[in-house]
């Protein structure tokens, strides 16, 4: 108790200084551009319109207008108030454009697929139409169309996002949270059956995964009923939730089997 009340003094000691540190500086700053040492009403209104990115300009002449009682503390507090909601709906107009532009990016990538896929099936038929045999398709032809992502129906956007640009941290992070979600009543049995299917999808194309569930088994194997808990030990280098992750679509996969025991799950290999 003794060592806490003394960390927290410590923790006020240093935070003091900071702000009395910033003070001089801001005094120091300002004295340069007034010509003058603001007095303590005017430093509060600089520190608090300098926060919110005002321009130094504009902060002069309502330091002017203040000092000629033309405005108010009032009238300066709802400048704040809405320049910090004007900066607010500019973040949320910048996301919006932004997952805008991904969502118009995706649907015309689905489109350049769906085209080239169309090209392909008109040219199989035209082989085929010649009395051909259909495997005589050029090979580059094939791999082609062999890249055509099928992705499962209704993928959120910013899964396929993730995983066409590789950013594997964020697209498992994502059915992390979708897992989530589907726990309880709030969704009914043909929502989560839809989730589950393209969860698993992603999740087996996820080189971490592939990567932990080849060492998994090898140790399962070796240990039949073993708890899910004594699994971390085996990989130090990820954190719990990236196994939980693992384990999960692992039993959702078929690559492992997962028996409810307590608080934990037994493991067992698929066989």
């Amino acid at each position: 108790m003794v060592t806490l009340l003394k960390y927290s003094i410590i923790i006020f000691i240093i935070c003091s200084a900071l702000i009395l540190l910033l003070n001089h500086f801001t005094k120091k700053k300002w004295g340069r551009i007034l010509g003058r040492r603001p007095t303590c009403e005017e430093l509060v209104i600089i520190i608090d319109l300098e926060s919110i990115k005002y321009p130094q300009d504009e902060i002069v002449e309502i330091l002017k207008k203040f000092n000629a009682n033309l405005i108010d503390k009032k009238t300066i507090s709802e400048l704040i108030r809405n320049k910090r909601q004007e900066l607010k709906q500019k973040i949320v107009d910048k996301v919006a454009t932004k997952n805008k532009a991904r969502e118009l990016k995706f649907k015309a990538k689905q489109q350049e697929f769906q085209n080239k896929l169309r090209e392909i099936e008109a040219q199989k038929q035209a082989i085929k139409n010649q009395n051909y045999d259909i495997s005589v398709v050029p090979t580059d032809k094939v791999t082609e169309a062999e890249i055509i992502q099928e992705y499962p129906d209704e993928t959120p956007v910013e899964i396929i996002d993730f995983y066409e640009r590789r950013e594997f941290d964020a697209m498992r992070f994502a059915l992390q949270k979708i897992a989530y979600e589907m726990v309880g009543d709030k969704h009914s049995q043909q929502e989560k059956d839809k989730f589950k299917k393209i969860m698993t999808y992603f999740a087996y194309k996820d080189p971490l995964y592939n990567d932990c569930i080849k060492k998994i088994i090898g140790i399962v194997a070796k240990n039949e009923g073993m708890l899910q808990t004594q699994i971390y030990q085996y990989f130090k280098e990820y954190d719990t939730e990236i196994m939980r992750y693992v384990l999960y679509f692992g039993g959702e996969l078929g690559d492992i089997r997962r028996v409810k025991s307590g608080r934990s799950y037994k493991l067992y290999t698929s066989i």
